[in-house]
Protein backbone atom coordinates (compact mmCIF):
# COMPACT_ATOMS: atom_id res chain seq x y z
CA UNK A 1 0.00 0.00 0.00
CA UNK A 2 1.47 3.71 -0.88
CA UNK A 3 1.84 6.35 2.28
CA UNK A 4 -0.96 8.22 0.80
CA UNK A 5 -3.48 5.65 1.11
CA UNK A 6 -2.18 4.61 4.68
CA UNK A 7 -2.79 8.57 5.53
CA UNK A 8 -6.88 8.49 4.26
CA UNK A 9 -7.36 5.29 6.67
CA UNK A 10 -5.50 7.22 9.53
CA UNK A 11 -7.71 10.33 8.47
CA UNK A 12 -10.80 8.44 7.93
CA UNK A 13 -10.16 6.61 11.54
CA UNK A 14 -10.74 9.93 13.10
CA UNK A 15 -13.21 12.12 10.71
CA UNK A 16 -16.22 10.09 11.41
CA UNK A 17 -19.17 11.39 9.22
CA UNK A 18 -17.58 13.02 6.49
CA UNK A 19 -16.22 10.50 4.46
CA UNK A 20 -19.27 8.63 4.70
CA UNK A 21 -21.71 11.73 3.63
CA UNK A 22 -19.22 12.11 0.86
CA UNK A 23 -19.60 8.21 -0.41
CA UNK A 24 -23.51 8.40 0.39
CA UNK A 25 -23.47 11.56 -2.26
CA UNK A 26 -21.23 10.11 -4.77
CA UNK A 27 -23.58 6.51 -4.73
CA UNK A 28 -26.58 8.74 -5.41
CA UNK A 29 -24.08 10.32 -8.32
CA UNK A 30 -23.41 7.16 -9.88
CA UNK A 31 -26.99 6.39 -9.61
CA UNK A 32 -28.55 10.18 -10.95
CA UNK A 33 -26.36 8.95 -13.89
CA UNK A 34 -27.28 5.56 -14.34
CA UNK A 35 -31.24 6.91 -14.62
CA UNK A 36 -30.09 9.66 -17.12
CA UNK A 37 -28.62 6.92 -19.47
CA UNK A 38 -31.61 4.91 -19.01
CA UNK A 39 -33.83 8.29 -20.32
CA UNK A 40 -31.76 8.43 -22.81
CA UNK A 41 -32.06 5.27 -24.23
CA UNK A 42 -35.73 5.41 -24.06
CA UNK A 43 -36.79 3.49 -21.11
CA UNK A 44 -40.03 3.91 -19.76
CA UNK A 45 -39.61 6.20 -16.47
CA UNK A 46 -41.10 4.01 -14.29
CA UNK A 47 -38.37 1.70 -14.74
CA UNK A 48 -35.65 4.01 -14.92
CA UNK A 49 -34.81 3.67 -11.16
CA UNK A 50 -35.21 0.30 -10.76
CA UNK A 51 -32.75 -0.45 -13.99
CA UNK A 52 -30.28 1.61 -12.88
CA UNK A 53 -30.33 0.00 -9.26
CA UNK A 54 -29.74 -3.20 -11.00
CA UNK A 55 -27.28 -1.92 -13.22
CA UNK A 56 -25.48 -0.55 -10.38
CA UNK A 57 -24.91 -3.24 -8.18
CA UNK A 58 -25.92 -3.14 -4.18
CA UNK A 59 -25.12 -0.14 -2.88
CA UNK A 60 -24.64 -1.45 0.82
CA UNK A 61 -21.99 -4.42 -0.63
CA UNK A 62 -20.59 -0.82 -2.61
CA UNK A 63 -20.22 0.86 0.57
CA UNK A 64 -18.82 -1.04 2.36
CA UNK A 65 -16.05 -2.30 -0.20
CA UNK A 66 -15.41 1.54 -0.07
CA UNK A 67 -15.41 1.93 3.72
CA UNK A 68 -13.05 -1.10 3.47
CA UNK A 69 -10.81 0.78 1.78
CA UNK A 70 -10.67 3.96 3.96
CA UNK A 71 -10.02 2.39 7.36
CA UNK A 72 -8.75 -0.73 8.72
CA UNK A 73 -11.30 -3.28 9.78
CA UNK A 74 -10.34 -4.13 13.42
CA UNK A 75 -9.32 -1.02 14.47
CA UNK A 76 -12.79 0.43 13.42
CA UNK A 77 -14.71 -2.46 15.20
CA UNK A 78 -12.91 -1.97 18.21
CA UNK A 79 -13.54 2.21 18.19
CA UNK A 80 -17.22 1.36 17.84
CA UNK A 81 -16.89 -1.19 20.75
CA UNK A 82 -15.29 1.27 23.18
CA UNK A 83 -17.82 3.93 22.14
CA UNK A 84 -20.59 1.33 22.77
CA UNK A 85 -18.80 0.11 26.05
CA UNK A 86 -18.52 3.35 27.65
CA UNK A 87 -22.17 4.57 26.97
CA UNK A 88 -23.19 1.34 29.12
CA UNK A 89 -20.77 2.61 31.35
CA UNK A 90 -22.33 5.72 31.35
CA UNK A 91 -25.74 4.43 32.03
CA UNK A 92 -25.12 2.13 34.83
CA UNK A 93 -23.30 3.97 37.78
CA UNK A 94 -23.47 1.20 40.59
CA UNK A 95 -22.46 -1.66 38.05
CA UNK A 96 -19.49 0.67 36.78
CA UNK A 97 -18.19 1.62 40.32
CA UNK A 98 -18.32 -2.56 41.17
CA UNK A 99 -16.76 -3.13 38.35
CA UNK A 100 -13.84 -0.43 38.52
CA UNK A 101 -13.64 -1.66 42.27
CA UNK A 102 -13.21 -5.25 41.71
CA UNK A 103 -10.63 -4.51 38.89
CA UNK A 104 -8.86 -2.28 41.66
CA UNK A 105 -8.67 -4.91 44.00
CA UNK A 106 -7.70 -8.00 41.61
CA UNK A 107 -5.20 -5.89 40.17
CA UNK A 108 -3.52 -4.63 43.65
CA UNK A 109 -3.82 -8.39 44.65
CA UNK A 110 -1.87 -9.42 41.84
CA UNK A 111 0.36 -7.34 42.41
CA UNK A 112 1.53 -7.98 45.77
CA UNK A 113 1.80 -11.91 45.29
CA UNK A 114 3.89 -10.99 42.30
CA UNK A 115 5.81 -8.63 44.54
CA UNK A 116 6.42 -11.30 46.92
CA UNK A 117 7.23 -14.32 44.98
CA UNK A 118 9.35 -12.00 43.25
CA UNK A 119 11.49 -11.41 46.43
CA UNK A 120 11.02 -15.09 47.76
CA UNK A 121 11.54 -16.68 45.14
CA UNK A 122 13.06 -15.54 41.91
CA UNK A 123 15.18 -13.09 43.42
CA UNK A 124 18.93 -14.41 44.02
CA UNK A 125 19.34 -14.54 47.95
CA UNK A 126 21.36 -11.70 49.64
CA UNK A 127 24.57 -13.86 50.25
CA UNK A 128 27.96 -14.07 48.49
CA UNK A 129 28.06 -16.42 46.02
CA UNK A 130 24.27 -17.87 46.04
CA UNK A 131 24.76 -19.95 43.01
CA UNK A 132 26.87 -21.80 45.44
CA UNK A 133 24.51 -22.73 48.07
CA UNK A 134 23.23 -26.84 47.93
CA UNK A 135 20.38 -27.76 49.88
CA UNK A 136 21.14 -31.07 51.95
CA UNK A 137 18.11 -33.79 52.45
CA UNK A 138 18.82 -34.86 55.76
CA UNK A 139 17.38 -38.38 57.83
CA UNK A 140 16.79 -38.72 61.18
CA UNK A 141 17.70 -42.16 62.96
CA UNK A 142 15.55 -41.37 66.05
CA UNK A 143 13.26 -38.85 66.59
CA UNK A 144 13.91 -35.83 68.33
CA UNK A 145 12.47 -34.90 71.56
CA UNK A 146 11.27 -31.64 71.14
CA UNK A 147 8.34 -32.18 72.68
CA UNK A 148 5.94 -30.81 69.95
CA UNK A 149 8.05 -27.65 69.01
CA UNK A 150 10.44 -26.97 65.95
CA UNK A 151 12.23 -23.71 65.29
CA UNK A 152 12.65 -24.43 61.37
CA UNK A 153 12.53 -28.06 60.69
CA UNK A 154 9.74 -30.26 60.37
CA UNK A 155 10.75 -33.18 62.16
CA UNK A 156 7.80 -36.49 62.37
CA UNK A 157 6.83 -37.18 66.02
CA UNK A 158 7.48 -40.60 67.64
CA UNK A 159 4.56 -42.65 66.46
CA UNK A 160 6.00 -42.90 63.45
CA UNK A 161 8.95 -45.43 64.04
CA UNK A 162 8.57 -47.15 60.73
CA UNK A 163 10.34 -45.64 58.39
CA UNK A 164 13.04 -42.79 60.08
CA UNK A 165 11.99 -38.79 59.40
CA UNK A 166 13.45 -37.24 56.58
CA UNK A 167 13.19 -33.80 55.51
CA UNK A 168 14.96 -30.94 53.79
CA UNK A 169 16.95 -28.14 55.28
CA UNK A 170 20.03 -25.44 54.09
CA UNK A 171 24.08 -26.58 54.87
CA UNK A 172 23.69 -24.78 58.70
CA UNK A 173 20.41 -27.39 59.56
CA UNK A 174 22.48 -29.71 61.00
CA UNK A 175 22.30 -31.81 63.91
CA UNK A 176 20.31 -29.16 66.12
CA UNK A 177 17.48 -31.82 66.61
CA UNK A 178 19.66 -34.43 66.90
CA UNK A 179 19.46 -35.19 62.64
CA UNK A 180 21.88 -36.40 60.96
CA UNK A 181 22.86 -35.48 57.00
CA UNK A 182 22.64 -38.64 54.49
Amino acid sequence: MTWKRQITKVRALFARRKPVDDLEEEVRSHLRMEEQENVDSGMPPDEVHYAALRRFGNVTLAQERSREMWVWGFWETCSQDVRYSVRQLKRNPGFTAVGVLTLALGIGANTAIFSLIDTAMLRSLPVRDPQRLVVFKWTAHNSPSTMGYYSHMPCPSTNSESRPPHSSGSSDAGGEHGCSFS
